[in-house]
């Protein structure tokens, strides 16, 4: 029966229909270029060729399908408009228009074109391009077929949008960055970046950007001069590329990347590189606000190759620096180093309004406040903090005792921030950033903790503000996004609490706030970044009468207290003091207001409490510059609160990208006379500990793995295995071993290690690095066989061999982490364990048969130049051609192995759950168990080629009833298809040797005449 397939969704339709009921295309009203390929083409028997969907200066691309795999297709035809030409009302063959002489060159262009495409279909685990599927030759030409990306291409997507934030460009273009920095390792440039080269596929949040035609449009043609003509792009291609002596690199790659974030961001194309040569100076980048964003796409699109960014990795580590991240509440906090100013712009005088009115209660201090809120007590009743782990404790005060103990049974919030306590309820914001799906709330809670609910939600919310007014009205303040991620500001919202109103309060929106008698004051910037200019504002607590204070200082941020302004300047560098006009006065704090500005610092009673930048002390002085002391000396201190006569403080370092990590939470009296620890301790990996009476006890895990490994000792004792009932159930504790759970021995050249048996009883180990200064090297056969024990493996980084039968029926293993630096692994190392999961490392060199047994998952970690993961089969490269190494237990379906394979490796589909197998032409060999016990599988197409089905290998498949054999096979051994109960007739060749029990009593064998 004849199959008709719309030309453009490729789905199959009527006869004569003239428009597709599936996409609506009309067929009838298309006419094929001339010079393109028929309509209905078959190329390579194999896929169909519909419309054209682009034509460059050195290809065409066309709809296609995959009639095997009945899947929607790419085609690339490389067809460079200067040297071939086609009639294909004629011929579909190109007619190419050059000397005898050019022939080779030609030739070498057709395959140069055919190599990238076969490179580039050995990486098709790149998320940000688009895989190859197949490249071939035919029509005097050359193809390549890749999956069909259904989207729109970057230029339409901007047409229809517009300009896309900086933030969100980046974010768009991450993977398609990691994506070519992996090509360019392999020597892989595309040199034709841009964005009508680039597909935009979703929307929303799932949208995503994928590269078309990697490699497959540079570099191919040949003019008639016999020199190599580039493709050029104006406004993308970079100067090398103009220049026939021009050397192309990574570099080239950068700078076209880098003009797409600038046309995205900016709606504008930077000029033509050549124009840029000849006209240096009138080319900027000031379409760009950001200026850290400025400075890198400056250096990325620097003319001279040798001035520029180098590298695609360099470009996105750079790049990632200058995204917003929704850090933790604390960094929205913290005073931003590098953004600060006061003022002293003249002073307004504000009409008195006595009928409006003024701040009676605030639910945290002003310097609290700046600093995240924290922490916040009332009196004999409770106490609430955020640990390290940005987790809200509720503490009851024990009347007996007359002190607070820590209950980790009331955590009410893992994500916590900006605690205000109200007249009858806790008010605090829940921070989503752990969640991007998730959006951030202002959670209202009882006293005790009991109760919890949200009152509103947004996707950014910072510096909550309670405030009970002095006619009795309870109001929520907070700044919340305003939509644009590459803007500093917020929007000034105010929730009724009585009437669960929210309204927005000023006409602008603004980057700091503090509340004070009956005034807002607050700081926007008027150009949009602080570095153009802040103002200093006030106005009415309901947002009306806003008056400019001070736009000449660059204030930036800080806390009103006890009638003064304690303002942050970025002009000035320090902490300066202000009067309620904004008005600078003599400072006294002369030597330290510098190292308050750097630093952070907090306002209590009358003394300013402050730990200078990268300090592991925090100060406090007066605010008439007198007591200066130093209350603590510690560790690296990074935010500061406090209430009554505690400060709250957490301690931890800054990393390079601007991220953090904290390590501990305390509370010291403000005299510094008494530490509290309210966190535990933590090692490098995320173990969190508490020490109590010189007994250690493991408390928390912070990373991102699902175990953690304790230490042999730690600096305050050794660990006796207490772990407290906080700990996470799902996160797995390892230890490491000791030499004394080991029998071992010394390689023949004593260099290395041997284990030779595991004698422990530990479930979850960490195998030791080295033994009596030696590497552990090797693992000896029949290691832990049979151990019922063993739970979890991780090995150290100088282990290169795991031997035969090594952890051989360890039925309760169900994890290990195998190192880098693996080369070998032997028959049945793991066999017949409870590993369902397993990442193989770069550096594996043999994976024997049986290695595994029934893996539903494997992630190959790239470079290897070994094996290859392709969907759910691991391969194996050789010499003479690819086996298949291990099929995952989680494939189903048809599993058509790709020509080129050679043989099936021994136990390679045993237990899958595929249906049906389709070998090539090109396997010669069935190995020894290959297929046994694959129980769904129902039928095997074996291709002319194929020589000889080892012992066993279909033995036990049970569903298997349709086998094609070819003649090809002349030795099938025995009990290959033994245990079929399926399966009842074959045919095969008449002089097919066959072993004991090939097939069963109940098969009846027929032979090809």
């Amino acid at each position: 029966m004849e199959v008709y397939r719309c030309i453009n969704c490729m789905k199959e339709i009527e006869k004569g229909d003239s428009l597709c009921r599936h996409c609506g295309y009309g067929a009838a009203e298309y006419t094929q270029p001339l010079n393109a390929l028929k309509i209905n083409t078959i190329l390579c028997g194999r896929y169909l060729v519909g419309r054209v969907m682009g034509q460059g200066g050195f290809g065409i691309t066309y709809v296609g399908y995959d009639l095997k795999l009945e899947l929607k297709v790419a085609i690339k035809e490389y067809c460079p408009k200067s040297l071939a030409s086609r009639d294909h009302s004629v011929s579909n063959v190109l007619q190419w228009t050059f000397s005898q002489t050019q022939y080779q060159k030609w030739k070498e262009c057709i395959e140069r074109f055919s190599s990238e495409a076969r490179k580039m279909a050995k990486l098709d685990e790149l998320s940000g391009i688009v895989r190859v599927r197949d490249c071939f030759q035919e029509n005097q030409t050359a193809y390549i077929v890749m999956d069909f990306a259904e989207g729109i291409t970057l230029q339409q997507y901007l047409k229809q949008n517009g300009k896309i934030d900086f933030c969100t460009c980046v974010d768009m273009l991450l993977p398609i960055m990691d994506s070519l920095g992996v090509m360019h390792t392999k020597g892989l440039i595309h040199r034709d970046i841009s964005p009508d080269n680039l597909m935009v596929l979703g929307s929303g949040r799932d949208v995503k950007v994928k590269l078309l035609d990697f490699g497959a449009a540079v570099d191919m043609a040949v003019e008639h001069s016999g020199t190599s003509e580039s493709i050029v792009k104006k406004g993308y291609s970079a100067p090398e590329q103009y220049m026939e002596d021009g050397a192309v690199g990574g570099w080239t790659d950068v700078y076209a990347m880098a003009a797409v974030i600038y046309r995205c961001s900016t709606g504008e194309e930077i000029p033509e590189a050549m124009e840029r040569i000849l006209k240096p100076s009138q080319f900027s980048l000031k379409g760009m606000k950001n200026k850290k964003a400025r400075d890198i796409l400056t250096k990325a699109l620097a003319v001279k190759p040798e001035e520029r960014i180098r590298t695609m990795a360099e470009l996105k580590a750079l790049l990632e620096k200058t995204v917003r991240k929704g850090g933790r509440l604390i960094r929205r906090a913290v005073a931003a180093a590098a953004v600060l100013a006061v003022c002293g712009a003249g002073a307004w005088v504000y009409a008195a309004k006595p009928w409006l009115p003024t701040v009676q209660t605030l639910g945290t201090t002003n310097g609290n406040l700046h600093q995240g809120a924290n922490y916040g007590a009332i009196s004999n009743k409770y106490e609430y903090y955020v640990d390290m782990e940005w987790n809200l404790y509720v503490c009851e005060y024990d009347k007996e005792d007359k002190t607070f103990y820590i209950n980790e049974g009331m955590i009410v919030d893992e994500d916590a921030g900006f605690i205000n306590i109200g007249k009858s309820r806790v008010y605090f914001l829940h921070d989503s950033s752990e969640d991007p799906e998730e959006q951030d709330s202002i959670m209202e809670m009882s006293f005790d903790g009991s109760k919890v609910k949200t009152l509103v939600s947004s996707p950014d919310y910072t510096k909550l503000q309670y405030v009970q007014y002095s006619n009795e009205k309870e109001m929520l303040y907070y700044m919340k996004e305003n939509g644009d991620e590459d803007d500093f500001l917020y929007t000034l919202c105010r929730y009724n609490l009585e009437t669960k109103e929210e309204e927005e309060l000023l006409e602008e929106d603004i980057y700091w706030y503090n509340l004070d008698g009956r005034y807002l004051y607050y700081i926007t910037f008027p150009e949009g970044h602080p570095l153009d200019g802040t103002q200093l504002k006030r106005a009415y607590l309901n947002g009306k009468d806003a008056k400019l204070l001070n736009d000449k200082d660059y204030l930036i941020n800080g806390y009103i207290e006890n009638d003064t302004a304690y303002m942050f300047s970025l002009s000035k560098e320090q902490l300066v003091v202000c009067d309620l006009e904004g008005t600078p006065k003599e400072n006294p704090l002369k030597e330290e207001a510098g190292q308050i500005y750097q630093g952070c610092s907090l306002y209590s009673d009358g003394w300013i409490y402050y730990s200078p930048t990268d300090s592991s002390e925090i100060h406090k002085i007066r605010t008439d510059g007198t007591g200066a002391e130093v209350i603590y000396s510690g560790e690296n201190v990074l935010g500061i609160n406090g209430t009554g006569k505690w400060l709250w403080f957490i301690t931890g370092e800054y990393k390079e990208d601007g991220d953090y990590r904290c390590d501990h939470t305390f509370l010291i009296y403000q005299d510094g006379s008494s530490l509290v620890a309210l966190g535990g301790y933590a090692t490098e990996d995320g173990l969190i500990y508490n020490v109590a009476d010189g007994e250690i006890t493991i408390t928390g895990y912070r990373g991102e793995d699902s175990y953690v490994v304790v230490p042999w000792k730690f600096d305050e004792g050794e660990w006796k295995g207490k772990v407290s009932e906080s700990f996470p159930e799902d996160i797995e504790i390892y230890k490491y071993a000791k030499e004394s759970e080991f029998t071992y021995e010394k390689n023949e050249d004593e260099t290395g290690i041997t284990l030779t048996e595991y004698v422990g009883e530990e479930k979850l180990v960490v195998f030791p690095e080295e033994i009596e200064g030696l590497p552990v090297t090797a693992i000896q056969k029949e290691f832990a066989k049979d151990n019922e024990i063993l739970e979890g493996v991780i090995f150290g980084p100088g282990l290169e061999t795991i031997g035969e039968d090594a952890f051989l029926n360890c039925t309760s293993l169900k994890y290990v982490k195998l190192p880098e630096g693996l080369k070998t692994m032997e028959y049945f190392a793991f066999y017949n364990t409870a590993i369902k999961e397993v990442t193989l490392p770069a550096s594996l060199e043999s994976l024997y048969a049986g290695a595994f047994s029934e893996l539903e998952g494997l992630t190959l970690e790239s470079g290897s130049e070994k094996y290859q993961l392709e969907d759910g089969i691991l391969y194996e490269k050789g010499s003479e051609g690819t086996s298949v190494k291990l099929v995952l237990t989680a494939k189903e379906g048809e599993c058509l192995l790709p020509q080129g394979t050679k043989t099936i490796a021994s136990y390679a589909f045993t237990g899958s759950q595929v249906t049906s197998v389709i070998m090539p032409m090109s396997v010669e060999n069935v190995y020894t168990r290959s297929f046994w016990k694959a129980e769904q599988l129902k039928k095997v197409v074996i291709s002319e080629g194929t020589k000889k089905l080892s012992p066993s290998c279909f033995r036990d498949c049970t569903s298997l009833e349709d086998l094609s054999i070819p003649r090809s096979v002349k030795s099938i051994e025995a009990d290959a298809f033994s245990g079929c109960s399926s399966l009842k007739s074959v045919t095969i060749s008449s002089d097919c040797q066959l072993g004991e029990n090939a097939f069963g009593d109940s098969v009846t064998i027929h032979y090809y005449e």
